[in-house]
């Protein structure tokens, strides 16, 4: 597993922190009534990471997350008359208003394939 973070606020973790391959100081975790170790494979140092993959990572490890523990989950969708009525004025207006469609500067394909 990847640890992220620190030891101390602010501070990134070190060798010294957590010895490579080697188990941390263990702990008695109450809620799952089990002791927990760490044991660090390897260290990197920390990058930056751009809102753009971010949001693939964040989506990405929620999606796990849930397909993972779908059998755990008991989901349903109730809609009811005013959630029918609302989806029905939404669907409405999307046909209603058309999509703005940008105007082209070629008036031919071959305008187009020529680039002028």
């Amino acid at each position: 597993p990847f640890i992220f973070g620190g030891t101390r606020s602010n501070e990134s973790l070190t060798e010294s922190d957590i010895p490579l391959r080697a188990l941390s100081t263990g702990r008695y975790d109450d809620q799952s009534q089990q002791w927990v170790g760490q044991i660090v494979a390897e260290y990197n140092d920390a990058r930056e990471v751009s809102d753009a993959h971010f949001e693939l990572l964040s989506d990405t490890a929620i999606d796990d997350f849930l397909n993972e523990r779908r059998g755990e989950f008991n989901t349903s969708v109730t809609i009811d008359s005013s959630i029918y009525a609302w989806i029905n004025e939404q669907v409405r207006y999307a046909a209603i208003v058309p999509t703005a469609t940008p105007v082209s500067q070629f008036q031919t394909l071959e305008q187009l394939g020529q680039g002028q």
